[in-house]
């Protein structure tokens, strides 16, 4: 199998000695929602774990390049580290010789490269896969059942839809044998009325099934994503580290592909097995040899689209590589515009950004070389095939073999072969489709099926909020351990950069999950299952997102203190300040309020604080881009409006509310 995923390199590396060991295929999808990633992918740690669960375990080797060459070819197959694109990037040695490497890369395939140029990547990290002397007994790693819901509602449409189509070879028959020597042309525009009727029908009902399929697909897809984001906004706070924001999406959206597979997979096989069956049995006695060779035209059809597909399938990885190369390049590109930036800084962007659409074409032209040269031959055997099948015909009507009524029915009947046939090979590359869409989409499914934790909204206050044996990995490395820390009252937390204050405090409201102990609220509830924990620990910092909408709608989207709000915006003039530094309530806020400075963005998280009714409030170097005289007037409001409020505060120029609160050094509690 091909990498899909960037961060899956390992992975496949572990599927190639799972089947080489065991003769049997690893199931991706169910051995990625084991998998703990950090944001540059799988640790050697965490991939040893994997391996374990799948009875395999692996040695790691440090050596030069010199070292690595003489390894002895016995010894081959193995796994190495090399870098790619300034990334990490395990890929599977096969061969070494005098001059030559040849090694599977889990993103491009087979690579045949030279040791000079292979040189400058090797990292100088070996891995020996083998299997583990012992039986591992209820794995993990339990194959997933494929599901096929065939939708019945649009079996029996298509199936009608087909049915009336089947009468249309009948009527041009009658049309032929009533028509050809008797002039009635009353009967005949009679009988093409009909005939026109009939194929509109089918067309309708047709397209009838395919709308109530899709209907049904987009209510379902609908659901689960709103499952989905649900999930990922109230329940899991791992996954959403794991993956860009491009590829939570790209794993949201490939549960159409997988909707309409398992709709509508079955439904077509079965209906172009039928009719390709009924067909061919019903011509099969009118004529052989033409039924041979329409099933002859019909595998070499089959072939040719199956190459198609085999090669789009293989050629895609590295295509979709450029491509997300490429937006990412125009995405810099288009923020560039929003910044100062020196002349030659953009041109040097300029050229990246045609130097990376020109290797997009020169790829897409040479992967596409040899796929369009096979879509040519289909292309042209789809014209020839017809007329191939008509100069055999004849041949067999000057021969005696069939008359013309027979070969009129004959040729028109053979379009209902052809295209099922066409179709079959269609959905062989559905079902490739449907796989990696399934490897994609795997790691949500499993991830709510596993969550069986029931949220509940916390109505008490909270006076107290102890910090009990927790351990945090970040990014790969661990960066936070504290043993014991109760916060009960107004903290001031210290530290040098880096050190993990930040961290800390997402700890704290549960925007970030601790990978070992818990954070306890009043002595008794867990963190992570307070549904409403944000809205009662209200973190504000300089990495709020800003979504695009209108200002009144960013502040007042919580309705719960009406009336309280409405007093608070009177009683602190809050229009009059949003006015004098350029805002309004119906001014949009767009791309993460890029037309917006700094402090107005300060300004009105601030505002929307007061549209909250928290007990914990968290400031995370928040004051530092607000001019003196506003953030001294919004310190005091918030002094006076939330004085019952615990105070988190962190900032390097000291500029805090609440001056004489207790000191925590993050440096002397974290014990790493």
């Amino acid at each position: 199998m091909k990498q899909i995923d960037n961060k899956d390199c390992s992975l496949i590396n572990l599927e190639f000695f799972h089947k080489k060991f065991f003769n049997k295929k690893l199931d991706l999808t169910k051995v990625k929602n084991q998998v703990s990633y950090t944001q540059n992918g799988i640790t050697l740690l965490e991939l040893e774990k994997i391996a374990m669960l799948v009875n395999m375990n692996f040695d790691v080797f440090n050596c030069d390049f010199k070292q690595f060459i003489s390894i002895d070819k016995d010894e081959f197959p193995l796994s190495c580290v090399i870098k790619k694109d300034n990334v990490q990037h395990m890929v599977i040695i096969k061969k070494i010789d005098k001059k030559f490497i040849k090694y599977f890369d889990p993103f491009y395939g087979e690579i045949k490269e030279t040791l000079k140029s292979f040189e400058e990547k090797f990292l100088g990290i070996v891995l020996n896969f083998y299997v583990l002397n012992k039986e591992i007994k209820n794995s993990k790693m339990i194959k997933q059942s494929e599901k096929f819901n065939i939708n019945f509602t649009y079996l029996f449409f298509r199936v009608i839809s087909n049915l009336i189509i089947f009468i249309i070879p009948f009527i041009s028959k009658l049309m032929i044998s009533e028509f050809s020597q008797n002039y009635d042309l009353i009967n005949l525009v009679l009988t093409l009325s009909i005939y026109s009727w009939i194929v509109f029908i089918s067309f309708l009902i047709k397209r009838i099934s395919f709308n109530l399929l899709n209907r049904s697909i987009m209510n379902s897809f609908a659901k689960k994503r709103s499952q989905i984001w649900s999930f990922l906004l109230y329940q899991d706070k791992n996954i959403k580290f794991q993956y860009s924001s491009y590829e939570i999406i790209d794993k949201i959206n490939s549960y159409i592909t997988i909707l309409k597979f398992e709709q509508q997979f079955f439904a077509d096989l079965i209906i172009n097995v039928v009719s390709i069956v009924f067909l061919s049995v019903f011509l099969f006695f009118i004529n052989r040899f033409l039924i041979f060779c329409i099933f002859v035209f019909g595998i070499i059809y089959f072939l040719i689209s199956y190459l198609i597909n085999y090669f789009e399938y293989k050629n895609k990885p590295i295509l979709n590589e450029i491509v997300i190369k490429d937006s990412i390049i125009q995405s810099d590109l288009s923020k560039i515009m929003l910044n100062s930036n020196t002349d030659q800084y953009k041109d040097f962007l300029l050229n990246k950004e045609i130097k990376n659409i020109k290797d997009l074409f020169d790829k897409q032209e040479k992967t596409n070389y040899f796929n369009n040269a096979i879509n040519d031959l289909s292309e042209y055997l789809n014209i020839i095939f017809p007329l191939l099948l008509i100069t055999i015909s004849l041949i067999q009507l000057w021969n005696g073999l069939i008359n013309l009524n027979e070969l009129i029915f004959f040729i028109t009947c053979s379009n209902f072969i052809f295209n099922p046939l066409k179709s079959i090979s269609h959905l062989f590359s559905d079902y490739i489709e449907y796989k990696n869409s399934l490897f994609k989409f795997g790691v949500f499914e499993e991830s709510i099926s596993q969550n069986t934790t029931s949220k509940f909204s916390l109505n008490n206050k909270i006076t107290e909020i102890l910090i009990k044996d927790v351990s945090l990995i970040f990014n790969g490395k661990n960066k936070l351990k504290i043993h014991n820390l109760l916060i009960d009252q107004n903290l001031i937390l210290t530290g040098k950069n880096g050190i993990g204050k930040s961290l800390f405090t997402k700890i704290i409201n549960n925007t970030l999950k601790v990978d070992k102990g818990a954070v306890l609220i009043n002595k008794q509830f867990n963190v992570n299952d307070i549904k409403n924990i944000e809205s009662k620990i209200y973190l504000l910092s300089n990495e709020e997102y800003f979504p695009n909408t209108t200002i009144k709608e960013y502040l007042f989207n919580c309705n719960q203190y009406k009336e309280k709000i409405k007093n608070r915006f009177l009683k602190y003039d809050f229009n009059s300040i949003l006015k004098f530094y350029g805002l309004n309530l119906n001014m949009n806020i767009l791309n993460d309020a890029s037309n917006l400075s700094t402090g107005q963005k300060r300004l009105l998280s601030i505002i929307k604080l007061f549209t909250h009714e928290p007990d914990v409030i968290i400031f995370d170097e928040f004051f530092e881009n607000l001019d003196i005289k506003l953030s001294n007037y919004l310190k005091e409001i918030i002094k006076d409006e939330f004085r019952s409020c615990i105070f988190l505060e962190i900032s390097h120029n000291q500029n805090y509310i609440f001056k004489d609160s207790r000191k925590v050094n993050i440096e002397e509690v974290n014990l790493i």
